[in-house]
Formats: structure tokens, C-alpha cells, sequence
């Protein structure tokens, strides 16, 4: 903060690029097409280092995405 920076941007910005992402992923197909919890943060963090409205800042993160008969995959 001293410098100038929000770390949360950091953060929401991750979070709000995962949701994007996920919003806009086809939904069905084969297991190894579903949506995986490792890939959404790998474009989460990806967009966020694209994004220069975001200069810094950091986040831990926990990713679970839910399957239809019940199953849930874990990534952090």
C-alpha cells in the first residue's frame, strides 16, 4: 500500500478472470474435457499477468469445481 498498490487487486483480479472463464467453458463433453480446477488457475493467472490495470500484489488460492454426479475435483 505504501507504494501505490492494492494487493487484493491481485486477488479479485484472479477470481474474477477464473469466473469469466468458467462462465464461458462448454459444458458436457468427455472427462478430459471438462473444466479442471488446475487449468482455471493456470488462465486465471495468466489473464491477471496480461491485465496492466494490475501492478502487483498476490493471493493463495483453492479451486473446486463440482461434476454432476457428485464428484469433486480440487486444485490449489
Amino acid at each position: 500500500m505504501d507504494h501505490g498498490i492494492d494487493p487484493a487487486d491481485f486477488a479479485h483480479g484472479l477470481c474474477n478472470h477464473m469466473a469469466q472463464t468458467a462462465t464461458t467453458f462448454p459444458s458436457g463433453g468427455t472427462t478430459s474435457s471438462r473444466l479442471q480446477p488446475k487449468d482455471l488457475l493456470q488462465v486465471g493467472y495468466s489473464k491477471v499477468c496480461e491485465d496492466e490495470s494490475i501492478v502487483g500484489g498476490g493471493s493463495t488460492a483453492c479451486v473446486a469445481v463440482a461434476e454432476s454426479n457428485g464428484g469433486l475435483t480440487v486444485a490449489k
